[in-house]
Formats: structure tokens, C-alpha cells, sequence
């Protein structure tokens, strides 16, 4: 499932005040991906997702589809046209994707999500995180001015580190494994609406 922005994020209907395209950023961005065949409808949400946050960033503005699904393996919609009837779904083995990112997961051990931390290592973690509670608790712009660029670099995230997820940037990953909680074990990390609105507005002021 795909929404056209995130939480919190109004959609834009045009990038310009001379944009004379009858569709939405959002709209014109899926519909191109969705028509090529050789698209499954995981990629296009997520080359949906990329193209306009590129757009409406190249305008100053934020808008990050929020994209959610729970398919095991690749769906096609009419692949491979020739020999397959129009309208025909075409279900395949999950594929994993052959190039390697610039951190790889072999470099970490294989482990489930993290689990919620014992009380005894509160305090522990309150002196690792910038914002110990941004999973629960909404940040303001207040709480967030009197930070540098990097430390609302960490602060943004952190909030992903806590779910488990690895990072491209091997800055930020080098920063990360110092800590005892972070356990990565995947790419792409459900966040609550708590934490997505917090990203969202540290985003906004790191801009």
C-alpha cells in the first residue's frame, strides 16, 4: 500500500506556478513506473517513493510517500506480454537484489528485531541517544534548534538505528555499532506514527 506523502505531509499538485502538467508530483511520478511491465509493484512503489522525494525536494519542500506492504515475493502486472493474457497477475520467488549496497548485511550478525531494553540499561541508553524517548514521545522545534547539523543528523537517525536498520552511509553505520543496542537485521524498518512525524520534523529544520 502506498499513500502519496507521509504523515503529517500535504501532496503536492505541481511544483511550479508555470507547471502546466494536469497531474499531482505524486501522480505523474507512479503512473510511467507502473506502465513499464518489467516493473513488479514493490519497485514501482518504491521508485514512486524515491522520484518524488527528489521532486518536491529539488523545490525545497518535503513529500515522502509512505509505503507499507506485507507481499512475500515479486507481483507483476501483464510481464512478459507476448505469451501472458492482459490483466494476468504473475506471482515469482522472492528475489534478492544482486547489487550489493555499500555496507553489506554479512558484516553484522543475523538477528530478529531488537527487543525494548531491560531497566537496568536505561540509563545506558539515555546517555547514547541525543532523544532517548523519540520513539514515543513528539519532538518540538524548540527542543531541536539549539542542535548542530550533525547532531540532528544523529538525532534523525537514531530514531531508524533503535528499529534495526542498517545504513549506505558508512558514517553513520561506523557511529552506530559503538552501542550495545544497535542490532541491524534489515534495509527498510516499520516506523510508528510517533517516530515518523519526529523524522519528518527533524528533516524540516535540517533543511
Amino acid at each position: 500500500m502506498i499513500y502519496s506523502a507521509g504523515v503529517g505531509e500535504s501532496a503536492l499538485d505541481r511544483l511550479s506556478d508555470n507547471d502546466t502538467n494536469p497531474n499531482s508530483v505524486f501522480t505523474r511520478s507512479f503512473l510511467p513506473l507502473l506502465q513499464n511491465p518489467d516493473n513488479s509493484l514493490i519497485a514501482v512503489a518504491k521508485q514512486t517513493r524515491a522520484e518524488v522525494k527528489s521532486l518536491a525536494s529539488s523545490i525545497g519542500q518535503t513529500q515522502s510517500p509512505a509505503y507499507y506492504d506485507e507481499i512475500d515475493g515479486e507481483i507483476f502486472l501483464a510481464k512478459g506480454a507476448a505469451s501472458t493474457p492482459p490483466g494476468t497477475i504473475e506471482r515469482e520467488k522472492p528475489r534478492i537484489a544482486t547489487a550489493p549496497p555499500p555496507v553489506s548485511p554479512a558484516d553484522f550478525p543475523s538477528t530478529p528485531p531488537p527487543r525494548a531494553p531491560s531497566p537496568a540499561a536505561v540509563a545506558t541508553l539515555a546517555r547514547d541517544f541525543i532523544f532517548p524517548d523519540s520513539d514515543r514521545v513528539r519532538l518540538t522545534r524548540e527542543m531541536l534548534l539549539n542542535l548542530s547539523p550533525a547532531q540532528l543528523r544523529i538525532a534523525r537517525n537514531e530514531i531508524y538505528a533503535r528499529r534495526g536498520r542498517f545504513f549506505h552511509d558508512a558514517t553513520l553505520a561506523e557511529y552506530f555499532r559503538r552501542f550495545g543496542w544497535y542490532r541491524p537485521y534489515t534495509w527498510d524498518v516499520p516506523l510508528n506514527a510517533v517516530e515518523q512525524a519526529n523524522v519528518a520534523l527533524i528533516a524540516s529544520i535540517e533543511r
